[in-house]
């Protein structure tokens, strides 16, 4: 008898592994699963069966958590979140059939956690996104079990190929996501000031909220961009976005997968990224990178993506081709599913 899901996560914000598992609650219905949250965003994701636990009433969280894992100790819990002492406290509560998915490497130094990691890791099934995650997580806690990598999710449906054509209208380039200091966006900013675009044909779009947004848009006008830097709230239908755009630019200095990357790939839309070991994983074509953090040289790379703009869609072709085979739907669901299976039988 397959086991009924919790999926566990701190809230229901717009960001990377909060979509996804709006998928994993679709995909695993058979199995009946509820999304556990400790933190709810009316504008956010709205899952068909959440349970909220606030987390900011520290006492009655405990609470009523240890009284939700207890009833369900039959339960497979899957955590979304690497919280280590909820981990530990689950499997004290009874429960036997946990996954942790890590959605970053962002580790603790503390050595009370490194210890408990160790602890746990031949407890619980460790899932990453990447082997650099992979590589970072397993050095930074003292791992030795193998750790297993599935690609983040990414539907496969929504993000349909369209290959783009630019006839001289305005060159739209677009950034999608989190507006934190972890994206770089002021190298973006400083991008935008560098190009020499007399006219003004190149227009940067910027969807999403964040704790940087009133920050970036001090620095617009303090730059004298308002012409060419654009602010939009989070959009649902992010596939539409990249229809409309030209380019997609990513400029964050660590990340262990770059949804937003795989999608606009998918969609058809020329890329221009940061080199960092996740992306390179799947991109395997130095054209839609950039090694050096100058903005000079990287809007000099903008411009001839714009005026070479058929190069950009021929070079894509072999790119989508191995992202979309990297990041197949079928392979995630049946490896995460073998996992699910493997937890039950022990």
């Amino acid at each position: 008898m397959k086991s009924e899901i919790v999926f566990v996560q701190w809230n229901n914000g717009f960001g990377g592994l909060e979509k996804i598992t709006t998928y994993y609650e679709s995909i695993f219905i058979n199995r009946n699963s509820k999304v556990l949250l400790f933190e709810y965003h009316q504008s956010g994701f709205q899952y068909k069966n959440y349970k909220l636990i606030d987390k900011s009433k520290k006492i009655r969280f405990l609470t009523e958590f240890i009284k939700f894992t207890r009833q369900r100790r039959d339960f497979l819990f899957h955590f979304q979140i690497p919280e280590i002492f909820l981990l530990l406290l689950t499997y004290l509560l009874g429960v036997r059939k946990i996954v942790c998915q890590f959605h970053g490497c962002h580790t603790s130094r503390k050595l009370p956690e490194k210890l408990l990691w160790k602890f746990l890791e031949r407890k619980i099934r460790i899932i990453v996104n990447s082997k650099y995650s992979k590589n970072e997580i397993k050095k930074k806690y003292w791992l030795t079990r193998d750790i297993t990598i599935i690609p983040n999710f990414i539907d496969e449906k929504e993000f349909v190929y369209n290959e783009r054509n630019y006839n001289e209208e305005k060159f739209i380039v677009t950034y999608a996501g989190r507006l934190a200091k972890g994206k770089n966006l002021l190298l973006l900013l400083e991008t935008a000031k560098h190009i020499k675009d007399d006219k003004n044909e190149i227009e940067f779009r910027i969807y999403g909220e964040g704790p940087e947004m009133e920050n970036l848009k001090l620095k617009v006008r303090e730059f004298s961009i308002e012409n060419k830097v654009k602010f939009f709230p989070f959009s649902k239908n992010i596939a539409q976005i990249y229809k409309e755009s030209h380019l997609f630019i990513f400029m964050s200095l660590f990340e262990t997968f770059g949804n937003v990357v795989v999608e606009a790939i998918l969609t058809g839309l020329p890329v221009l990224c940061y080199k960092i070991p996740s992306l390179a994983e799947f991109i395997h074509d130095d054209y839609f990178f950039f090694s050096e953090k100058n903005p000079h040289l990287i809007a000099s790379r903008i411009i001839e993506m714009k005026d070479n703009y058929s190069i950009s869609n021929e070079k894509l072709i072999t790119v989508h081709d191995a992202v979309k085979k990297y990041i197949s739907n079928s392979k995630i669901i049946a490896d995460i599913e073998n996992i699910y299976v493997q937890l039950e039988r022990n």
